[in-house]
Order: structure tokens, then C-alpha cells, then sequence
């Protein structure tokens, strides 16, 4: 299995379907991670919703909303750790056989890189695709 740059796939009806795990960073404002969420009509509840953004920007941890196949994972601190907490939650809850990582890049994360380094190492059972929003992505994995 390789991982995919793609540079025009829409997860809108795939998330409807629930074939894939969609995976964006927590950022403000209606970026992926809120657009996906507006289109499911997601409605926390105001501990459900505390809990959640208390989960990503102080524990700095991966958050997952099972019901919904998305997955969000803090912003300026991403880590391998999370990506690895995203792959674990896809294995082990939502076994979807596809992978979306439509991210926000900062100047000081290569999200193809971190994401690279933990997908050479896992070992995937339900997972058949793996792709990563090129719009994430550093000019030099574009080439």
C-alpha cells in the first residue's frame, strides 16, 4: 500500500456513506475540520463540545467522533503520536478502509513527512488506502 497525495478528491459523500475516516486539524473558523462537522450536522453538547476542544488544545491529544468517521488531531503540535492515534482509531473503531488526511500546514510541521514516517511502520488490517490532501502539502512533495 502506498500513500496518496490527492489533489481533487471531495470526502463528502464517502463521510455520508461512512467509507472514510477523514482526518483534519482543529483549526478556527470554518476550515476542514468545521466544514465536515457543519455538513454532518455534528451537535455536541456543551460538555461534549468542552471535552473535545479541552482534548485537542490542552491535552494536545487526537480526538475521534466515531459516530461520524472524523477524526481531529491538534494543530501546532502535531506529532507522529497522533498520527499513530489515527491510525489506531481507524484499526480499531472505525475500520474504514480508507484514509483522508486533509490537514492545515504551519511553517513548522511537513505533514508528509510525519505522516510518511508513521505509515511506513503500521501495521494496517482494514485500511486499504491512505491519501493526503495535496493543498497540506510542502512544494517539494508536489513535484
Amino acid at each position: 500500500m502506498e500513500l496518496e497525495i490527492k489533489h481533487d478528491y471531495d470526502a463528502s459523500e464517502d463521510l455520508l456513506n461512512k467509507k472514510t475516516n477523514v482526518i483534519c486539524s482543529n483549526a478556527p473558523g470554518l476550515m476542514p475540520l468545521g466544514a465536515y462537522m457543519h455538513f454532518l450536522n455534528v451537535n455536541l453538547s456543551e460538555k461534549e463540545g468542552e471535552l473535545f476542544y479541552k482534548t485537542l488544545h490542552e491535552k494536545k491529544e487526537t480526538v475521534c467522533l466515531v459516530k461520524y468517521n472524523i477524526t481531529a488531531v491538534p494543530l501546532l503540535s502535531l506529532s507522529p503520536e497522533n498520527i499513530k492515534e489515527c491510525f489506531d482509531a481507524n484499526e480499531k473503531n472505525l475500520k474504514c478502509e480508507r484514509m483522508y488526511f486533509n490537514l492545515e500546514t504551519t511553517e513548522n510541521n511537513d505533514l508528509f513527512d510525519i505522516i510518511k514516517s508513521v505509515f511506513d511502520n503500521y501495521e494496517f488490517h482494514h485500511t486499504k488506502e491512505v491519501y493526503i490532501s495535496s493543498r497540506s502539502l510542502k512544494e517539494k512533495h508536489l513535484r
